[in-house]
C-alpha cells in the first residue's frame, strides 16, 4: 500500500468516525423515539469504526475525541425540545441502519474469540508504544488476513509520538516509520524451528508479493508455532534449532 493511500484511509476513519456525532447534532429536533434511534444509530456506528478504522495511518489520539464527541452530541439530542414523530418510513429506515451498525458491531468484537485453545505468549516487542494494525478472529477487524484464512496473525506497528505509525505523513524511507529497526523479542521459551534472513529490505510501496513474510523467525511456544515476519535483513540473533528465553533479543523489524 503506497504513503498516500494509507494517509487517505487513515484521514477518512477520523473522518468517518466523527460523522455520526455531526449528523446526530445537526438533526432537527424529532419525537423521543425518533431521537432514541438516532442516538443508538450514531454510537454503533462509532463503535464500528474505534474497532476498525486505520486509525494509526492519522493518530490514534483522534479515538478518544470521537467518543467525546458522540457522547456530547447524544446527551445534546436528548436534552433537545420534541417535536412530532416522523413518518413510519423514516423510522424504519433509522431502525435497519442501528441494527445494521450493532450486527457489524458484534462481528469485529468477536474477532478475539477462537474456537482453538489459546497460548500465552509475550508481546515480541519493546520499547514503545504499539497498536494492531489488523488482526482477530474477523474479516472486518483483519481484512487481508482474513482472505488468506490467517485469522492468528496480527499486524502490529510501532506509534510515533503523534499516534501515527510514521514520523512524517506521506513516509518516503523506510526510517520514517516507527517501527524500522524495532528490536524483536522471543515471545515465550521455546526452540526455533525455521528462520529466513536473507531477503532484502524493500522500499515503502514496493512490496516482495512473493515473499509475504519477508525474513522471519518461527518459535516453538508449548503446543503452538508462532510466525515474526518482517524482519529487517542480516538482524537475526539466532538460527533453526536454538533454544530461546521470552524476551530474548532475536531480531529488528524490516520491511518485506
Amino acid at each position: 500500500m503506497s504513503p498516500a493511500i494509507a494517509l487517505a484511509l487513515g484521514l477518512a476513519t477520523v473522518l468517518v468516525a466523527f460523522a455520526p456525532a455531526l449528523m446526530l447534532a445537526a438533526a432537527a429536533p424529532a419525537s423521543r423515539r425518533v431521537t432514541l434511534l438516532r442516538v443508538a444509530c450514531a454510537i454503533a456506528w462509532t463503535l464500528l469504526v474505534l474497532r476498525v478504522g486505520a486509525w494509526s495511518f492519522a493518530t490514534i489520539y483522534a479515538r478518544p475525541l470521537a467518543v467525546v464527541a458522540v457522547t456530547a452530541a447524544s446527551l445534546a439530542a436528548l436534552r433537545r425540545r420534541r417535536a412530532q414523530d416522523a413518518p413510519r418510513p423514516r423510522v424504519a429506515a433509522l431502525a435497519l441502519a442501528s441494527i445494521a451498525a450493532l450486527a457489524l458491531d458484534a462481528s469485529a468484537w468477536s474477532a478475539r474469540f477462537y474456537a482453538e485453545p489459546a497460548v500465552d505468549v509475550a508481546l515480541p516487542l519493546a520499547g514503545g508504544t504499539y497498536c494492531v494494525l489488523q488482526g482477530g478472529n474477523s474479516k472486518l477487524t483483519s481484512p487481508f488476513h482474513g482472505r488468506a484464512r490467517e485469522y492468528a496473525a496480527l499486524d502490529i506497528v510501532k506509534l510515533s509520538a503523534s499516534g501515527n505509525r510514521a514520523h512524517r505523513l506521506l513516509p518516503r524511507v523506510l526510517a520514517d516509520y516507527a517501527s524500522f529497526d524495532a528490536p524483536v523479542t522471543s515471545p515465550c521459551d521455546g526452540v526455533v524451528s525455521a528462520v529466513a534472513d536473507a531477503l532484502p529490505d524493500r522500499p515503502p510501496a514496493d512490496p516482495d508479493d512473493a515473499h509475504p513474510s519477508g525474513n522471519y523467525i518461527v518459535v516453538r511456544c508449548a503446543t503452538a508455532l508462532v510466525k515474526l515476519g518482517h524482519l529487517r535483513q542480516r538482524s537475526l540473533r539466532v538460527a533453526a534449532g536454538a533454544r530461546v528465553r521470552s524476551g530474548e533479543s532475536v531480531a529488528r523489524i524490516g520491511n518485506r
